[in-house]
């Protein structure tokens, strides 16, 4: 995907972030990456963001809560990464304004469809 979608990967674990940054890039995607919630937040003010994967489950602030305080307004897509997939926290990522979800561990060419998904929607 050669046009030059800007992602925001935000995981906590760099053994998850960094691989899957590598993947995207390979893709064709500029990536940006962050290990917590506040570096996300200073990531999307200093970028245009097209896309946001959040991991829901990090430590102080979790990935909901952010999801949450996005500018309001923005079409930017949210794709959950999570190793918990109950209906609650379904319930809860659909209302802070999530697109999708992978579970983690995730295949590529599923996360890879998801991400294709939310660009042809947007």
């Amino acid at each position: 995907m050669e046009d030059g979608h800007h992602i925001l990967v935000v995981d906590d674990h760099r053994d998850i972030r960094d691989p899957l940054a590598a993947y995207l890039k390979k893709r064709g995607f500029r990536v940006t990456t962050a290990a917590d919630s506040l570096a996300a937040r200073d990531m999307l003010l200093r970028n245009s963001i097209d896309l946001v994967v959040l991991d829901i489950m990090m430590p102080g602030e979790n990935g909901l809560a952010l999801c949450r305080e996005l500018p309001a307004g923005t079409a930017t897509p949210v794709i959950f990464l999570t190793a918990e997939l109950s209906d609650q926290k379904i319930e809860s990522a659909q209302e802070a304004g999530l697109f999708g979800w992978i579970k983690k561990p995730y295949r590529a060419e599923i996360f890879y469809s998801q991400i294709e998904s939310a660009f042809r929607s947007h």
